[in-house]
């Protein structure tokens, strides 16, 4: 028993000896993952998470990981598990702040290295058409700017893929001539000038014939640079992101013909590229740049959809709609924003606009302005000449145009007959501004919109002509909402379980890429051609990051939207409007076009009863020569023309009429 006794006492001793180390151990352990809280709390460690990670990967207790936090708090360890967040961080603070602030970056705040960002995300550049772009260069640019990660397959068998806004516009570049390495090309000649001169720098001689041609006023610098960009219509940021596919310099005297073959030599590269970009081009898209409008009309407008075409079932029974296409019923289409500007541009105009009959001027806008309560200071503001391309100035101006109450029963009869001109203008205005602002707007009420915009001014052009709108700024309207319902057709035959989102359409995401461009680093914002190549090429991968991370960007205020919830209301926030913002439901599969068409003509019709305006388009509708590109039952473009309507809304209406190229 006695043995039993100091067996037992012995084994209670050991367990108590082992609880005791193995309470000092926990106590070790506790005081350790204090001291691992107040080490973070100091902010000497930098990128701690990514040093727990490794550490946690690599098995690393809690006192080991206190040990590489002492190392690397002294800059005797550094972790270099980079997470996608952090190099793209990186990348943004190289292209925008330059090598400089990207050492900064990552000696403050442990970011990537310039060379580790490089070898991660390496950016090619697009070569620089000297000439006008040929065949060859556009498909090397397109192949270099759509890597074969990017796009996803194209799905089920039958789709075509993606569809693509070929977007085109012009930026200011520095007048330099440069030598670009990477072609051996000298670039800053003019394409309409370059016709003969050596594209390639082989010999001295080469340089001393441009400089010798350029004193004596036989070829000249480009002042402009025109962009040819493709962006598809997806929902995924890095699909939908711009990427530009052709640069080339131009001193802005080309013909509109002339234009139109630069035009369809991309459209040619894009086709044979087309398993490449997993896609199609089924737009072109640009401002309202008269050469531009004289080219998309010969693109655009060649022939009558055909009855063979996958749309045409979907689209011909639209009344008034204008079925004009072009090679592979390709659509021309106008930015939408440009739109909104130049409507604000109209109201300004010397000459007013005349609606049902009535003569609106700023001064009876400031009067009623007045009526509605608005602060002289806010109306100043509104009204205010000196920015025509301040998108938002032109919405408030529409906005408030659409917040205006009818006239009451005892105002004065001159008084309430130009607050009911105001009213008509207000539906039309509302049904342009809210299918691209509203998104809890689904793409069925977009569409309705759209055709009861199309509608009425329709009928206001009927009535006045030049007086109401200049033809072009009508004409541009009406191939913006041709355009849309186009593409939802398109999208509803080649794909028809996606998700259409309007806001996509336009030019808005290549003056994104121009803006980036003049923010990035250099020493001016406008860059040369050389230049513009290189920064190009990063502002499409900026433009990427900044599409799939939202808070990390701030746009130009001038280029922003506000979100319109409701009737008078905006939200406070200056967000971006995007695919992952939009709540309504924008499925292609959900809609009927000719279904949206009829409630938006209905709805114009009913609008325009109530304000006293008389239209009779049932009997227009028995002609079929009457469309919305046809008001008058002829077209109001002309292809044939060489010399196209300055796109100048504060024109006045007899300037406006008398251009060859628009035809009644």
């Amino acid at each position: 028993m006695l043995k039993q006794k100091n067996l037992q006492l012995n084994t209670y001793r050991l367990l108590r000896l082992n609880d005791a180390r193995f309470i000092n151990h926990r106590i070790e352990e506790l005081n350790d993952y204090k001291r691992f809280v107040i080490a973070i709390s100091t902010g000497a460690t930098k990128r701690v998470d990514a040093l727990v990670r490794t550490a946690l990967n690599r098995g690393a207790s809690i006192h080991a990981i206190l040990e590489l936090m002492n190392r690397a708090a002294k800059g005797l360890y550094k972790p270099k598990n980079y997470e996608e967040e952090e190099l793209l961080r990186s990348y943004v603070f190289l292209k925008f702040g330059g090598a400089r602030a990207a050492h900064f970056a990552h000696r403050s705040l442990g970011l990537p290295s310039i060379t580790t960002v490089r070898r991660n995300l390496p950016t090619e550049a697009i070569f620089v058409s000297v000439g006008k772009p040929t065949l060859p260069e556009l498909e090397r640019n397109i192949r270099a700017s759509f890597s074969t990660d990017v796009i996803d397959p194209a799905g089920k068998a039958g789709s075509r893929g993606f569809g693509y806004i070929l977007q085109f516009d012009e930026i200011a570049v520095e007048q330099r001539i440069r030598w670009d390495s990477g072609s051996n090309q000298i670039l800053g000649i003019a394409r309409e000038t370059s016709g003969n001169i050596s594209k390639q720098f082989n010999t001295l001689n080469d340089a001393i014939l441009i400089a010798e041609d350029l004193a004596a006023g036989k070829i000249s610098k480009a002042c402009e640079a025109t962009v040819a960009a493709l962006g598809a219509m997806a929902t995924s940021p890095r699909v939908y992101a711009n990427r530009a596919i052709a640069i080339s310099g131009t001193n802005k005297t080309e013909s509109g013909v002339t234009h139109a073959k630069l035009i369809q030599t991309v459209l040619d590269a894009s086709k044979t590229q087309a398993k490449r970009l997993g896609g199609y081009v089924m737009s072109v898209a640009s401002d309202g740049e008269s050469r531009r409008g004289l080219a998309f009309t010969i693109l655009t407008l060649k022939r009558p959809l055909a009855p063979t075409s996958p749309i045409y079932d979907r689209l011909h029974s639209l009344r008034f709609m204008d079925l004009r296409v072009g090679n592979d019923d390709l659509t021309g289409d106008k930015d939408w924003k440009h739109i909104m500007k130049r409507l604000r541009n109209l109201l300004l105009r010397d000459a007013g606009v005349q609606v049902d009959g009535v003569h609106i001027t700023t001064f009876l806008l400031r009067r009623h302005f007045n009526a509605n309560d608005l602060t002289d200071r806010r109306i100043r503001y509104l009204l205010r000449p000196d920015d025509k391309q301040d998108v938002l100035l032109a919405f408030e101006l529409l906005r408030e145009i659409i917040l205006l109450p009818p006239p009451l029963p005892s105002d004065d009869p001159a008084f309430a007959a130009v607050r009911r001109a105001l009213n008509i203008l207000g539906s039309l205005f509302h049904a342009l501004l809210t299918p691209y602002c509203d998104v809890t707007l689904s793409l069925g009420d977009q569409l309705a919109l759209l055709s009861q915009a199309a509608h009425i001014s329709f009928v206001l052009f009927r009535h006045a002509r030049t007086k109401f709108m200049p033809t072009q700024l009508y004409a541009d309207q009406m191939i913006m909402i041709k355009n849309v319902y186009f593409c939802v057709a398109k999208y509803q035959a080649y794909n028809p379980d996606s998700q259409f989102h309007i806001i996509l359409l336009g030019t808005d995401r290549l003056e994104s890429l121009f803006g980036m461009v003049r923010t990035m680093t250099g020493n001016d914002s406008n860059a040369d051609l050389y230049q513009l190549s290189h920064r190009l090429s990063s502002a499409a991968h900026c433009s990427e990051i900044f599409a799939k991370h939202p808070d990390w960007d701030r746009s130009p205020r001038r280029l922003h939207l506000p979100r319109w919830t409701g009737p008078g209301r905006l939200t406070s926030d200056m967000d971006h409007l995007n695919p992952a913002s939009w709540i309504g439901n924008v499925w292609v599969s959900n809609v009927s076009l000719i279904t949206e068409w009829r409630r938006g003509s209905d709805t114009a019709e009913t609008k325009l009863r109530q304000f006293g305006t008389t239209f009779d388009l049932d009997t227009l509708a028995n002609d079929p020569t009457y469309n919305i590109l046809q008001p008058f039952g002829v077209p109001l473009q002309s292809s044939d023309a060489t010399v196209e309507l300055s796109d100048e809304e504060t024109a006045t209406p007899e300037d406006s009429a008398d251009s060859s190229t628009w035809q009644f």
